[in-house]
């Protein structure tokens, strides 16, 4: 009797586990953000808040946990019946977008430790179904060649992006941060909406000539 009992219920325990709903999506990610706001920059990124000998304590950083909490949300077949600005609505959470909302950039402190107050970011659009074409720049790396998909944003925070009145298709992403004690730094990034696509090689900015 005692087979048959142990497979039996490991096999119910398996079938009942169950995908997180939109809104326990959204919980995750709130209740993520609210811990981040609150550890040291050791625990941030998963060791002990340990000056001399700091352990590793977890597997996986805050921002990673943010970054993947915050894609779940944003590819849920349910985002398009919720209100977005609500659903980003969080004191850890920067959210900058454009007057149309075809635009949005996400960023939230990375508590790196140190006089480098850099800034994690995540750039959507959303297409007509309202479906988001997701650039995520914690984890990606820049293509110096200039027609990249991926992005480079220093650790910059952003506080606003602007529809350009020259081209429909063409916005002004502004931005900043802090890379040591005594220096800061200002970004300005043209973004251009190719389909459901976001070009950053648009020639924006005129360099100058020596």
């Amino acid at each position: 009797m005692l087979r048959l009992l142990f497979p039996l219920l490991f096999f119910t325990g398996v079938a009942d586990a169950q995908p997180q709903t939109f809104n326990e999506k959204v919980k995750t990610l709130h209740n993520l953000l609210t811990k981040a706001d609150t550890i040291s920059p050791n625990e941030a990124w998963g060791f002990s808040d340990d000056d001399e000998t700091p352990q590793p304590i977890d597997t996986l950083d805050i921002n990673s946990r943010i970054l993947n909490a915050l894609v779940d949300v944003l590819e849920d077949s349910e985002l398009s019946r919720h209100n977005l600005d609500s659903v980003l609505h969080h004191p850890f959470l920067g959210v900058s977008r454009s007057q149309d909302r075809r635009i949005w950039i996400i960023d939230w402190f990375e508590n790196s430790g140190g006089t480098f107050q850099s800034y994690a970011t995540l750039m959507f659009t959303l297409n007509l179904l309202n479906q988001p074409r997701i650039i995520n720049s914690y984890t990606s790396a820049q293509d110096d060649g200039g027609a990249y998909e991926e992005r480079c944003t220093y650790g910059s925070g952003y506080y606003a992006v602007y529809k350009l009145r020259s081209d429909s298709n063409l916005y002004l992403s502004l931005g900043g941060g802090v890379g040591c004690s005594t220096c800061c730094f200002e970004v300005a990034e043209v973004l251009q909406l190719n389909g459901d696509d976001i070009r950053f090689d648009y020639p924006g900015f005129e360099y100058p000539r020596h």
